[in-house]
């Protein structure tokens, strides 16, 4: 991933996006407020990158990273924290960039982290919207009754949510944040809405063999597409020295297989970062046009 800048304007290591080591508001009610004038300005950026033709299906796309987490995936790709408010970068900022690309780009994917633990997620969205930009969400599903207010609002046009593994087997290993049933209900919330969104899984191996991709796939039943991606090695993080990327052709072949034997839309997307998977597949990779 490229051109993700940083507070001090230098690019972050091997394209990771810092995030703090604990929740942006922890201990907080799960729902937000309404918004006020300056809320979004406290939006937490850890940074951005200026173009994506693949991270939100049909647009032409920036991609900014919320700071903050409250999961503990021992795989995660962004595993080396920073504390947070470090290298941070002003929301104004970023703003002003979205202004500069108005006539070349069209969406906005917020990411993280995860975006909806921001309480001034919902203003920093309206002012988005306000530039006329579609916005995705990347989000691992553990709040969703943000989820319901940001699409009853209307702030969202599209979702990615997590399905990391069985939702029942969330807490033993990602922490006691990955509430089941919350996971669930923030499932019904997308497949009650009518919005567009996929669920992503990212393979570790030898964990997310084939038996353990059909345990999950009941709840990936009813979604509008299940995205499966490499997990992408991370040699400086000890929590995840046990686990590997899965050998070559694997997220293709168990794509195929799903689809097969589980009647689910399901997609690979490759160590390019592009979708493979009939039918849709112009519109899956983003083309621009």
């Amino acid at each position: 991933m490229r051109h993700l800048r940083r507070g001090d304007g230098g690019l972050f290591p091997r394209g990771r996006v810092p995030a703090s080591g604990e929740a942006v508001e922890p201990g907080q009610e799960e729902g937000i407020r309404s918004s006020r004038p300056v809320r979004w300005r406290h939006v937490l950026i850890g940074g951005w990158q200026k173009c994506s033709f693949i991270d939100y299906p049909g647009h032409l796309s920036a991609v900014v990273f919320l700071q903050g987490c409250n999961l503990r995936c021992p795989y995660c790709h962004n595993a080396e924290l920073i504390p947070r408010g470090q290298g941070v970068l002003a929301a104004e900022e970023f703003l002003r960039f979205l202004g500069t690309r108005r006539n070349r780009l069209d969406g906005v994917v917020l990411s993280g982290g995860e975006p909806t633990l921001h309480r001034e997620l919902p203003a920093f969205m309206e002012q988005i919207r306000a530039q006329g930009f579609a916005i995705k969400l990347d989000t691992n599903g553990t709040r969703p009754d943000v989820l319901r207010q940001l699409i009853a609002r209307e702030l969202v046009d599209y979702v990615a949510m997590d399905l990391k593994d069985e939702p029942g087997r969330y807490p033993r290993w990602l922490g006691p944040q990955a509430d089941p049933a919350a996971l669930r209900r923030s499932l019904d919330i997308l497949q009650s809405s009518g919005l567009d969104h996929e669920l992503r899984t990212t393979l570790v191996w030898p964990y997310h063999d084939p038996a353990r991709l059909d345990a999950m796939a009941p709840w990936a039943q009813g979604c509008r597409r299940w995205v499966l991606q490499a997990y992408q090695e991370n040699t400086k993080s000890p929590r995840v020295a046990r686990f590997t990327p899965p050998p070559a052709g694997y997220v293709a072949a168990q794509a195929t297989r799903i689809r097969e034997r589980h009647g689910i839309l399901c997609r690979a997307r490759t160590e390019g970062n592009t979708i493979t998977g009939k039918p849709g597949l112009a519109a899956m990779q983003g083309a621009a046009g």
